[in-house]
């Protein structure tokens, strides 16, 4: 599929048809995971189980950081 790179603003923004979407198995506001390596974009689904770790992996590091003010909130 040959597509032209658009500008939004200062961004160029990465456009799914819903053909594609439907292949990849997801829909409009899931999380995709994008990686570059060499030069190659390579667009993914996270599983559920991914996007549960990084999901769990975030809260823990807010609470690590606020460990201090949520002791004494608690």
């Amino acid at each position: 599929m040959r597509e032209k790179i658009a500008r939004m603003s200062d961004s160029a923004p990465l456009v799914l048809s819903a053909e594609m979407l439907a292949q990849m198995g997801r829909s409009i506001g899931d999380e995709i995971e994008i990686t570059l390596a060499d030069g190659v974009l390579t667009v993914r689904p996270l599983a559920d189980e991914e996007r549960a770790a990084k999901v769990q992996a975030a809260v823990d590091e807010v609470f690590a950081r606020r460990a201090d003010a949520l002791r004494r909130l608690g």
